[in-house]
């Protein structure tokens, strides 16, 4: 992961947003809390995609709600 990544991380984790793997009966999925807001992937992933997803989306909502 890049710096840029730890400082998604960072910053989501201080405005209330958390990104974590959700595991099921049917597989893994991604879930995100922001404040409350609950909001899970459709898909199931493995475990190096679902850490990558998360990832990925701690930089997505990072670049997107920060502005």
């Amino acid at each position: 992961m890049t710096e840029k990544h730890f400082e998604a991380l960072s910053w989501c984790v201080k405005n209330g947003i958390k990104v974590y793997v959700n595991p099921t009966i049917k597989g893994l999925h991604v879930q995100i809390n922001d404040n409350g807001q609950l909001i899970q992937s459709p898909e199931t992933y493995t475990k190096k995609e679902a850490d990558l997803k998360v990832w990925a989306l701690y930089l997505y909502l990072y670049e997107t709600k920060s502005v």
